[in-house]
């Protein structure tokens, strides 16, 4: 039976090169991104996906000499060896385009038009974001297993929401400002739930289209709503951890959540949530 250590070094070496393959097709392809809406579409996904090869390289390599995590790794390589068919075939097609991007390809371009290119056709594009979203899927997938099994690890259950308290512990806001302001405490929340989840809790959902769609496009919109007692709380924090997840390697974003309760005056109204959003 393998350790711990030859699984992590097995998945580290199909990590690498999917990193390898999605840099080097992302590097081809930015050179032509605003040219075209499909091409800066293509690119934005490939980014992404560097992303997350890169996140999930370093929680492997974070839990290699860790113990009791042989099981835990185990389903890790088996999402990410559902990846290697694609990455290898990603490979392939990065060699063709750099061996096209010659003075061949520069003459076809100028004289047929770039759709003409095959790196270029509707074809290869709408081929390209398919294998991306299927690789990006089992990643997401084996990512979000490294992350709940090692919440489940903390005290609190919840590493994301410690993490955020210890940054707002440490911000500049004075004490004088913060008991001014009285804002409720939502992290008690955010751990209520967080006690009520199983690994895999809300993973159907985080996975899904339209939490997808709501995440990657910009001003968008989602509402969870339910019967009480449905788990739409559970839900809310699966896709708050997740889009924390998500986020954390991209400059610029900001993350605000806030949970109403009938339970706690001071979390029944907006007055509430704008106190605790200005922390």
């Amino acid at each position: 039976m393998a350790d711990p250590l030859t699984i992590a070094s097995g998945i580290a070496g199909l990590l690498s090169l999917g990193i390898q393959v999605t840099q080097s097709l992302l590097s081809f392809y930015t050179t032509y991104k605003d040219q075209d809406t499909d091409l800066a579409k293509v690119t934005q996904k490939l980014d992404n996906l560097l992303g997350i090869f890169r996140a999930l390289d370093i929680a492997v390599e974070e839990r290699r000499s860790q113990a009791d995590t042989q099981d835990l790794l185990r389903e890790v390589e088996k999402a990410v060896q559902q990846c290697e068919e694609i990455i290898t075939e990603l490979q392939s097609e990065c060699r063709e385009f750099h061996e096209d991007s010659t003075a061949g390809l520069k003459v076809r371009v100028k004289v047929a038009g770039r759709r003409a290119a095959y790196p270029f056709r509707k074809s290869t594009l709408q081929k390209l974001e398919e294998d991306v979203s299927d690789i990006r899927e089992n990643l997401l997938f084996a990512l979000d297993v490294l992350q709940l099994k090692s919440q489940r690890q903390i005290q609190d259950g919840i590493s994301e929401v410690k993490s955020l308290v210890e940054q707002t512990n440490a911000s500049q806001v004075s004490l004088a400002i913060r008991c001014w302001l009285m804002a409720p405490d939502v992290s008690l929340n955010h751990n209520a739930a967080c006690a009520k989840c199983h690994p895999s809790t809300g993973l159907w959902f985080v996975n899904g289209y339209h939490f997808r769609t709501w995440l990657e496009e910009r001003n968008s919109f989602l509402w969870l709503n339910g019967f009480a007692g449905c788990g739409k709380s559970v839900l809310c924090l699966t896709a708050i951890q997740h889009t924390f997840r998500e986020m954390r390697h991209k400059h610029g974003v900001g993350i605000a959540f806030f949970y109403f309760s009938f339970n706690e005056e001071a979390k029944q109204d907006d007055n509430g949530m704008l106190r605790t959003l200005l922390l």
